[in-house]
C-alpha cells in the first residue's frame, strides 16, 4: 500500500492538472477534477428537455383527401399536411391552420417542420396570431420561411399565457401556379425551467469558454454531469474547440437566390463544422447570438451504397442548450440563412457533443494543413471548402488520389467562378457567397439538381487528382455546373437541356484550362471529323430545324459560334474585358430581366432577338441557317416528351423585330467559325488557291490551299450540300467525300473568313 501511495504522488507532481487530487484533513481524497484522456462528452441524460405542448384539434380552410390537418400533428414526419391539390381557381391565399390546445397551456416558442421531400407546399409569407381565454385573436407577429425546406423555430420572446388556439395565415407557398401550403410536422414547446444556465460557469450562452474567476469548487458544484465535464476540460486549458467551436456566417436563402436568377438553388450547406455523428447518440449544440433569427443543424450521411446519400434531417436551432434526441449517423453542418446576410452578424454554434472529423477549408487554413487534417479524418467522408466549391467525397478517395487539397479545390473553385462570369454575375454586380456543391454517389453516373451536383465513386479517382481533372476529367464537373447555371426558359427550353450548359463546359474546357474543344476533336465516323462537319450536314445542308437534331452536341454548335466570334474574335467576353462583361453575359442578362415566354417555340425564337441585341448585329441569317427560324411542329423527347412550334406568324414577328433594331449584319460568315480556323476571323486574310482532284466517287482532294475558312459544294440552284472545314494545317492536302457521290453539276468553293468565295471546281 505505501508503494502505491509514492507511485500516485509522483504522478500527480507530474501531472497536477490532471490529478487534481487533494488530502482532505478530514480524512477522504477529494476525486481528479478532469478525467485522463481526451474530452468525451458524458452525462447527456442530465440535461433537461424542453416540454412538448400537446395539440388537442386542428382545422385548415383547405386540404387535400388523406393529407389533412391532423397529419401536422400525429408525431410523425413521414406524413403531412397538404393544401388542396387544385390551386387553379382565384382566392386560393390565404391558407389559414389553427390549433387548438387544453385550457391553461402556456407556451414559449413552436417549431414548423416542412415536409421532409420535395418542396410544395413550404411556407413562404405567413402570420401568426394566438387566442388566449376569454380574450380575441392578437397578433403574434408576421414570417416569411423563404419556401425553405429546413425547419423553422419561432419564438415568441414572452410566454403566451392559457392559450386556447394558434392560428397560422398562409400567404404564399412553394410550388407550380400559386403555389400550395404543406408542413409535416407542427410541433408547440414549453420551455423547461429547471434547464441549465449556461452563463453560470460560461461567458457566453454557447458556453465557448469559461468565466473569469471560475473555480474547481464552482465547477464541481455545477448540478449537470455534463456541463462540469466541459468545464473541467476547459479549467484545465484541455477542451478541444477547433471545430467544436466556430462562428458561423449568415448566407442568403438559395431558393430566393435561385428566382431572381432563374437558375437551380446552391448549397445550403455552406456551414461545415467538420463534426460528425457516429449515430445513435444524443447530441448538445449550445448557441449564442442567434436572437430571433432561424438557424438549424443538419447531418447528412452520404453512406447509400445503393441510393443517394444527399437527403438528410435538419433540426432548429436556438440560443442556449440544444438537445437533439438519437441524432442521426452523418456529417453536420449549420444552415444560417437571412436577408441581410451582408451585415448580420454572426453566430457562434458549440458542438458540445459528437466526433471531431476536421475540414479543410481554403479560406483559414494554409496548404500546408492538408495532410494534417486529412490524415486526422475519423469519419468516412471529409469536407473539402472552396471560396466557390464545396467537395464532399469519401476520406479514402482523397488519401489515394489528392495529394495537395488546396490546389484540388481551386480547380473546382475555377469551374464555378468561370461560369459565373459568362453568366454576366460578376458584371451585373448579382454575385452570392453560397458555394457549388460537389458530393459522391453511388448509384447513376453523374447529375445535377437543386443544391448539388453529384458523381459517382467511380469517377472520383479522376475528380481527385488534379492532372486529371485539368484534362480529360474536367467536362463531366463542369457540365453540371452548367446545368445548375442554366438560365430558364430563356436560356433553357424544350430539347436544350443538354445542350446550354455545355455552353458552360466548352468554356471551361478551351477558355479556363486551355484544352482542345471537345466539339473540334470529336470524331464522328463517315467522313465526318468533328462535330462542326456532322452538324453542317445535318441542319445547314439539309435545311433542318434546329430543334429536331438529335445529337445535342450538334445543337451545340451554333451557341458556341457565337462565343468564339462575339466573345473570342470581337474580345466580347469576360476573360478578355476588365469588367468581366461580354456577349454571353448581356446575353444572361436579358434573360433574367425579361418576362418569360410560355412556349419552346417563342422561346427559341426569342433568343435569336436575344442574341441580336447583346452583339449589337443582326443575326437573322445566322439563325436561319442554323433552323431556328424553321417552321417546325414536332413532339420533343427531352426527359419527358413535350411539342415545340414554330409558326410561319411567329417568324415574321421575330424579323420584324430584329429588323427594326436597324443593326448591322456580320461582314464574316459565323456559321462556319469553329475552334480551329478562328484564328482566320481575327486576321480576315485572303484565301490562296492550290490544287484539286475530284474522283467520280465524290472523293475531293486538295493541296495547298490556304487561308480557307471552310469548302462549300453547292448544287445547280446554289444550295449548299456539304461543308468540309478548310484548314489544313498542319497538313497540305484535305480530303472529303460527298455524300451521295459527285455530281457533274456542283461546284466547289473556297470561303474566306470575309465571306468571299473562291471557285474551286470546276
Amino acid at each position: 500500500m505505501k508503494a502505491l501511495r509514492i507511485i500516485v504522488y509522483m504522478v500527480c507532481l507530474l501531472f497536477p492538472l490532471s490529478c487534481g487530487e487533494k488530502e482532505s484533513p478530514d480524512g477522504p481524497e477529494v476525486p481528479p477534477l478532469v478525467p485522463e484522456g481526451e474530452y468525451v462528452p458524458v452525462g447527456k441524460p442530465d440535461i433537461k428537455d424542453d416540454i412538448r405542448v400537446k395539440v388537442l384539434s386542428g382545422t385548415a380552410s383547405s386540404w387535400q383527401q388523406g393529407e389533412n390537418i391532423e397529419k401536422s400533428f400525429d408525431g410523425s414526419y413521414e406524413t403531412l399536411y397538404h393544401s388542396s391539390w387544385d390551386n387553379s381557381a382565384g382566392g386560393y391565399f390565404p391558407v389559414t391552420l389553427t390549433y387548438s390546445f387544453s385550457k391553461g397551456t402556456d407556451i414559449d416558442y413552436l417549431v414548423y417542420h416542412p415536409r421532409k421531400s420535395g418542396s410544395n407546399g413550404n411556407f413562404r409569407e405567413t402570420e401568426i396570431h394566438y387566442k388566449t381565454r376569454g380574450k380575441e385573436w392578437s397578433a403574434a407577429g408576421k414570417y416569411d420561411f423563404k419556401g425553405s425546406g429546413h425547419p423553422s423555430k419561432v419564438d415568441f420572446r414572452t410566454t403566451l399565457k392559457d392559450v386556447e388556439s394558434i392560428r397560422f395565415t398562409v400567404w404564399s407557398g412553394a410550388g407550380d401556379g400559386q403555389g400550395f401550403a404543406s408542413c409535416s410536422e407542427m410541433e408547440f414547446y414549453k420551455v423547461n425551467p429547471d434547464k441549465f444556465d449556461p452563463l453560470s460557469l460560461f461567458t457566453d450562452r454557447a458556453c465557448s469558454a469559461l468565466r473569469p474567476g471560475v473555480t474547481d469548487e464552482d465547477i464541481r458544484s455545477c448540478g449537470s454531469e455534463f456541463f462540469r465535464n466541459m468545464a473541467a476540460y476547459m479549467k484545465a486549458g484541455r477542451y478541444p474547440t477547433e471545430f467544436r467551436v466556430q462562428e458561423y456566417s449568415a448566407y442568403p436563402y438559395p431558393e430566393v437566390v435561385a428566382r431572381d436568377l432563374k437558375i437551380s438553388p446552391y448549397s445550403f450547406m455552406d456551414g461545415a463544422t467538420g463534426i460528425f455523428s457516429p449515430g445513435g447518440e444524443d447530441m448538445v449544440v449550445l448557441v449564442d447570438g442567434l436572437g430571433n433569427r432561424q438557424a438549424s443543424v443538419y447531418v447528412q450521411n452520404l453512406d447509400r451504397p445503393g441510393g443517394d446519400g444527399f437527403h438528410g434531417r435538419s433540426f432548429p436551432l436556438s440560443d442556449g442548450v440544444n438537445q437533439i434526441k438519437s441524432m442521426d449517423k452523418g456529417l453536420l453542418y449549420v444552415v444560417f440563412q437571412s436577408d441581410d446576410y451582408l451585415t448580420a452578424n454572426p453566430v457562434k454554434v458549440h458542438f458540445a457533443g459528437g466526433r471531431v472529423n476536421g475540414l479543410f477549408d481554403l479560406r483559414r487554413h494554409k496548404d500546408t494543413d492538408w495532410q494534417r487534417l486529412l490524415g486526422a479524418a475519423e469519419y468516412s467522408f471529409f469536407d473539402v471548402v472552396g471560396e466557390y466549391s464545396h467537395l464532399t467525397f469519401p476520406t479514402s478517395r482523397f488519401r489515394a488520389h489528392t495529394p495537395d487539397g488546396a490546389a484540388l479545390v481551386r480547380v473546382f473553385d475555377s469551374f464555378v467562378r468561370a461560369e459565373q462570369e459568362l453568366m454576366g454575375l460578376y458584371r451585373y454586380g448579382r454575385t452570392f457567397p453560397n458555394r457549388m456543391r460537389f458530393i459522391v454517389i453511388y448509384t447513376s453516373y453523374m447529375y445535377a439538381t437543386s443544391y448539388y451536383t453529384a458523381y459517382n465513386d467511380s469517377t472520383l479517382p479522376q475528380l481527385c487528382d488534379v492532372l486529371s481533372l485539368t484534362t480529360g476529367s474536367c467536362w463531366g464537373p463542369a457540365h453540371e455546373v452548367g446545368h445548375c447555371n442554366q438560365t430558364r426558359p430563356g436560356l433553357k427550353w424544350l430539347g436544350t437541356t443538354e445542350v446550354t450548359n455545355n455552353i458552360m463546359s466548352e468554356y471551361v474546357q478551351t477558355t479556363i484550362l486551355r484544352q482542345p474543344s471537345r466539339l473540334q476533336t470529336e470524331d464522328m465516323g463517315e467522313g465526318l471529323p468533328n462535330r462542326y462537319a456532322k452538324a453542317w450536314r445535318d441542319i445547314l445542308a439539309a435545311g433542318a430545324p434546329h430543334s429536331t437534331e438529335g445529337d445535342v452536341f450538334c445543337k451545340l454548335v451554333p451557341f458556341w459560334q457565337l462565343q468564339l466570334y462575339f466573345g473570342e474574335v470581337l474580345g466580347q467576353t469576360p476573360e478578355l474585358r476588365e469588367d468581366k462583361g461580354g456577349f454571353y453575359p448581356d446575353v444572361f442578362e436579358y434573360v433574367r430581366t425579361s418576362p418569360d415566354l410560355g412556349t419552346a417555340g417563342e422561346q427559341q425564337t426569342e433568343f435569336v432577338l436575344t442574341c441580336s441585341k447583346a452583339s449589337g448585329h443582326n443575326l437573322l441569317d445566322f439563325f436561319t441557317k442554323w433552323g431556328f427560324l424553321t417552321p417546325v411542329d414536332a413532339s420533343i423527347d427531352d426527359y419527358g416528351s413535350g411539342r415545340i412550334t414554330v409558326t410561319e406568324s411567329r417568324i415574321e414577328e421575330i424579323r420584324q423585330r430584329v429588323e427594326a433594331l436597324g443593326l448591322p449584319k456580320p461582314d464574316s460568315p459565323i456559321e462556319y467559325i469553329t475552334d480551329n480556323n478562328k484564328g482566320l476571323f481575327k486576321t480576315r486574310p485572303e484565301v490562296i488557291p492550290g490544287s484539286v482532284s475530284v474522283s467520280s466517287s465524290g472523293t475531293v482532294t486538295l493541296t495547298d490551299w490556304k487561308n480557307v475558312v471552310v469548302f462549300e459544294v453547292r448544287d445547280a440552284d446554289g444550295g449548299l450540300v456539304f461543308a468540309s472545314e478548310g484548314k489544313l494545317a498542319p497538313s497540305s492536302k484535305a480530303v472529303f467525300t460527298i455524300p451521295g457521290g459527285w455530281n457533274p453539276s456542283y461546284r466547289i468553293l473556297a470561303v474566306s473568313a470575309t465571306g468571299e468565295r473562291t471557285e474551286v471546281w470546276p
